[in-house]
């Protein structure tokens, strides 16, 4: 691993597009060389093996933990950031660093940490996408990735956040797929 190359903070959809270097044993995305990502997100599945899900908001990534990661007790919903090496190939995927952000209280301490709050992922930047969008025009299709059951009623601050971002977008771009 070499630790000269900085671990990006990307969302899922970025992550998708990382393509592998040939001379050097790295990624590239949109030019920047790196071999560590940096994701937060919602613990949707655990196999109790090691093996967990994170959602994004944007899509879904596989953690496969090893280590003290192991031994730790992972909860479904837990807010986590993660920071690890990335691999395009079937197999294990390491995880460097796993912080439990649940217990955050405020957005002020999120921003301190330079981490996007849950709210600020599938609300503030949904609306800032659809904004940009509707502003530059020619948009053919707007696609909101949301949930099943998210609600602004919701006891569940995931659904809730959602919601949100749903009518955000919706307010921007009368014509969209959530």
């Amino acid at each position: 691993m070499n630790y000269s190359l900085a671990a990006l903070k990307l969302l899922r959809v970025q992550l998708k597009d990382a393509s592998e270097t040939l001379s050097q044993n790295a990624l590239t995305l949109g030019g920047i060389l790196f071999q560590r990502a940096w994701v937060q997100g919602i613990l949707v599945s655990n196999d109790g093996d090691g093996r967990l899900l994170l959602d994004d908001g944007t899509g879904v990534i596989e953690l496969c933990l090893s280590g003290d990661f192991c031994l730790r007790h992972w909860d479904l919903g837990m807010y986590v950031m993660v920071v690890g090496g990335y691999l395009v190939r079937p197999g294990e995927t390491p995880v460097r660093r796993m912080v439990d952000l649940s217990a955050l209280p405020d957005e002020k301490q999120c921003s301190i940490l330079k981490l996007w709050s849950f709210e600020e992922l599938n609300h503030g930047m949904a609306e800032q996408f659809a904004m940009i969008s509707r502003e530059l025009g020619g948009i053919i299709r707007f696609i909101q990735v949301s949930c099943l059951g998210a609600s602004a009623s919701s006891p569940s601050r995931v659904l809730r956040a959602k919601a949100a971002g749903e009518e955000a977008v919706l307010r921007e771009m009368h014509e969209v797929n959530i």
